[in-house]
């Protein structure tokens, strides 16, 4: 595998100190026997992984200094951010470009019922507007229950467009559970994430 360059928003090298690794992700009814490999970044911000065996993967980034996350992974054509990277026997994968930043984004609010009182105990699901990008493992999924006076909070989520529901439902694989994110879409607050913003957003649901 050969892999391209990782730059640090808005276009300057990204700090040393950090490696790529490719993940390997088993697949489905499959257990995969490959071992995570990485590359280091160079002063450039360039970076080379070699002799990954075939599989399925994911991209991420680790870095000596945690205030770096990845924010996006692409090729020319494709998404990578969280999509799985099918490499198959002696392929080439170049030009993947991969974005860091130190912004963080986050989201908090209250469930309230018709009288305005907090709603306890309900999951709040937040998932990606795309339904392409409902999948397992996702960085843009993310649920939480709501407390006694029916605030949440979720961090660092990825800058995007999100839909917010709240269910009884407990979802661990929006890959799978795409019937129940279907559901929760007509009944959603959609929302748009800019980077570095805070946003605060309190749902009034029926009770």
């Amino acid at each position: 595998v050969d892999v391209d360059s990782v730059r640090a928003r808005p276009g300057t090298v990204a700090p040393l100190g950090r490696s790529i690794t490719l993940t390997p992700v088993g697949l489905p009814g499959a257990t995969s026997t490959a071992l995570p490999i990485s590359g280091s970044v160079d002063a450039d911000g360039h970076f080379r992984i070699h002799g990954a065996i075939p599989g399925r993967y994911t991209l991420n980034v680790s870095s000596t200094d945690s205030s770096w996350t990845l924010a996006s992974a692409a090729t020319a054509d494709r998404d990578l951010f969280d999509a799985r990277v099918d490499i198959a026997a002696g392929e080439r994968l170049a030009d993947i470009a991969l974005n860091v930043t130190t912004a963080r984004q986050s989201l908090r609010g209250r469930l309230i019922d018709g009288s305005g009182r907090g709603v306890s105990g309900l999951r709040v699901v937040v998932f990606p507007e795309e339904r392409s990008q409902w999948l397992d493992g996702s960085r843009r999924f993310r649920s939480t229950k709501t407390a006694t006076d029916g605030t949440f909070t979720l961090t660092d989520l990825p800058a995007g467009r999100y839909h917010l529901g709240a269910t009884t439902v407990m979802l661990s694989a929006p890959g799978r559970d795409h019937a129940v994110l279907d559901a929760l879409v007509p009944v959603s607050v959609g929302f748009t994430l800019d980077r570095h913003e805070q946003k605060v957003i309190d749902v009034r649901i029926p009770r």
